[in-house]
C-alpha cells in the first residue's frame, strides 16, 4: 500500500502576482477605485441575465450519459432518446423515448418524468427478459424505470442509493440494487442501507405483494440483506438494529445465480479505536423459478476488520482525525467460486491509500 499526497505548500503564480499588485503603490488602487462603478454595473447586468435564465436549457447541462438521438436496440426493438424538456423553474425534466418495433414497423412514444433536479439525465438503457427494459436515470442516486416494451409503458420504478449501486444478472432476469435512503432530515442512526432483488419478468404486484413502501420512496422486490429484513419481509430500515452501509458495487457470478457485495457495520469506534467489521456477503439462489421466495436464497458471510489492511501510521492518522468515511472496495472480481479479489481504498482530504486484496469465501 502506498500513500499519495496531492497538496501544495507553495503559492500559485496568480497569488504571487496579486501580492505584487497590492504592494506596488497607490496607482493600481486609484485605477481600481475609478473602475469600481463600471464593475458594479457589469455585475448587476450579470445578475439580471442569471435571473432571466433560471430554467436551464439542454445545452447548459454537462454532457453525460445518453444524448438526444442516442439509441439502443436488439433483434426486435430500438429505443431512442428523442427529447429532453425542462418543464418548470425548479428544473424538473421530462424525457421522451421512441420505441420502434421491428416486427410490425410501429413506433410508440413514452414520456418519463425524472427527479426534480436539472442535473438528472438518462445514464443507460438495458434490455431485459420478456420484452422488458430498464431505463436508468442518474441524479446522484438512480431512478430505474421498468419499461414493458410490448405494452409501451412504464409498469414500475425503484430508486437506488448511488451511481452503480445496482446490477442486472447475466441472464437479464434479476435486478439487484441498494435502496436509496434520505440524506437529510433524518437522525444520524437512520443512515443505513437495504439490498433488494427485483424479478424483472414478474409483475409489480408479485415483486411487492404486501404493497409496502420504503422509508425513502420507491422500492420493490425481495429484501436480501440485512437478514432481519429478509426474515420479516420488511422494507423498513429499522428492521435490524445493526447499521449496514454499502461498501462496494454488487457483482453477479458470470455463470451461476449468485451475487456478492461488501457492507460495513457503521457504528462508533471500539475501545481500541478500531473500525467495526466489514462483511463480504454472498447469496446463492437454488430455485430460479421462485427467485422472490426468501427460501430460495442461501447466504455466506466472511468478516474482517478494515484497519488490518492499513499501515500502522495510516491507521493512526485516520483514528486521530476521527474519520469513518471514504473507505470502499472497488473492482471486485470472482475467482472461481472460492474467493473474490478487489481493491481496498480509503480516502481523507487529499490523502489516498489503496491495496489489492483477496477474500476467501467461507
Amino acid at each position: 500500500m502506498r500513500t499519495i499526497s496531492a497538496s501544495s505548500r507553495f503559492p500559485s503564480l496568480y497569488q504571487r502576482s496579486l501580492f505584487r499588485i497590492l504592494v506596488s503603490g497607490t496607482l493600481p488602487l486609484l485605477l481600481l477605485f475609478i473602475s469600481l462603478p463600471v464593475v458594479t454595473q457589469a455585475f448587476s447586468d450579470e445578475q439580471q441575465d442569471t435571473k432571466a435564465s433560471a430554467i436551464p436549457s439542454v445545452s447548459d447541462v454537462e454532457v453525460r450519459g445518453m444524448q438526444k438521438g442516442d439509441f439502443v436496440e436488439n433483434e426486435r426493438y430500438r429505443i431512442t432518446l428523442a427529447t429532453e424538456v425542462f418543464t418548470n423553474e425548479y428544473g424538473r425534466k421530462s424525457v421522451e423515448l421512441v420505441i420502434s418495433d421491428f416486427t410490425d414497423g410501429t413506433e410508440s412514444h413514452v414520456v418519463l418524468a425524472l427527479m426534480e433536479y436539472h442535473q438528472a439525465y438518462i445514464e443507460e438503457i438495458l434490455f431485459a427478459v420478456d420484452d422488458r427494459a430498464l431505463v436508468v436515470s442518474e441524479f446522484g442516486g438512480n431512478e430505474i424505470f421498468i419499461l414493458d416494451l410490448a405494452r409501451k409503458e412504464v409498469i414500475d420504478k425503484v430508486w437506488t442509493h448511488s451511481q452503480k449501486s445496482y446490477a442486472l444478472s447475466p441472464d437479464r432476469h434479476l435486478l439487484a440494487y441498494v435502496h436509496l435512503l434520505p440524506a437529510y432530515g433524518v437522525p444520524a442512526d437512520a443512515m443505513r442501507h437495504i439490498w433488494f432483488l427485483y424479478d424483472v419478468s414478474a409483475t409489480p404486484e408479485e415483486n411487492n405483494p404486501m404493497e409496502q413502501r420504503g422509508d425513502a420512496g420507491n422500492v420493490s422486490g425481495l429484501p436480501l440483506f440485512p437478514f432481519a429484513n429478509r426474515q420479516d419481509m420488511s422494507y423498513s430500515i429499522w428492521a435490524d438494529e445493526t447499521r449496514y452501509i454499502i461498501m462496494s458495487p454488487i457483482i453477479w457470478h458470470p455463470t451461476r445465480p449468485m451475487l456478492a457485495f461488501m457492507a460495513m457495520t457503521h457504528e462508533e469506534l471500539d475501545a481500541k479505536g478500531r473500525f467495526q467489521e466489514v462483511l463480504l456477503v454472498t447469496l446463492y439462489c437454488d430455485n430460479l423459478d421462485r427467485p422472490l421466495d426468501p427460501g430460495s436464497w442461501h447466504s455466506k458471510v466472511a468478516t474482517f476488520e478494515p484497519h488490518s489492511l492499513m499501515e500502522p501510521e495510516q491507521f493512526e492518522y485516520v483514528v486521530k482525525h476521527n474519520f469513518f468515511g471514504g473507505i470502499a472496495f472497488d473492482a471486485l472480481v470472482w475467482e472461481g467460486d472460492e474467493a473474490i479479489t478487489g481493491v481496498f481504498h480509503w480516502q481523507h482530504s487529499n490523502l489516498l491509500g489503496y491495496d489489492q486484496i483477496t477474500v476467501s469465501l467461507p
